[in-house]
């Protein structure tokens, strides 16, 4: 009864982490692309002015762009470590869900051995039972 609560408990769990990333996921999109069309916005707003120069232009559009390949790095840093993160729970799973089996495995070579030795056992009840028939009754 505990080992259904407890699979129960760990499909909840897994669901829940598995929408939880995905939320995630959904979040990070979303964030990324506010940020991009902020960014859009900035550049389009200096091309407007006709207060910059040209070089002006493409020196702040350089560094807008540097700006967000680094934050690109830093978020596929962090999808990394996330993913990591969930391999290593995965892998958990898989040890515990492998010990499982193991159990599972000795238990049943277990009762088939009782269910060999009850048989063995029937057997030579009956082989008694015969030989006490033949000795009573003749």
């Amino acid at each position: 009864m505990t080992s259904v609560f407890h699979d129960d408990l760990e499909s909840l769990r897994h669901s829940s982490s598995r929408d939880l990333a995905h939320l995630a996921t959904d979040l990070a999109k979303s964030d990324q692309e506010r940020k991009h069309l902020a960014d859009l916005v900035v550049i389009l707003r200096q091309s407007a002015s006709n207060e910059n120069s040209p070089d002006e232009r493409m020196t702040s559009e350089r560094k807008l762009l540097e700006q967000r390949l680094e934050e690109a790095h830093l978020h596929l840093a962090d999808i990394k470590t996330s993913w990591s993160d969930k391999i290593a729970s995965l892998e958990t799973q898989v040890v515990f869900l492998y010990s499982q089996f193991v159990l599972l495995i000795l238990n049943f070579s277990y009762l088939v051995l009782c269910l060999k030795y009850y048989n063995l056992l029937v057997y030579y009840k009956n082989i008694i039972l015969l030989i006490l028939n033949i000795f009573f009754y003749g």
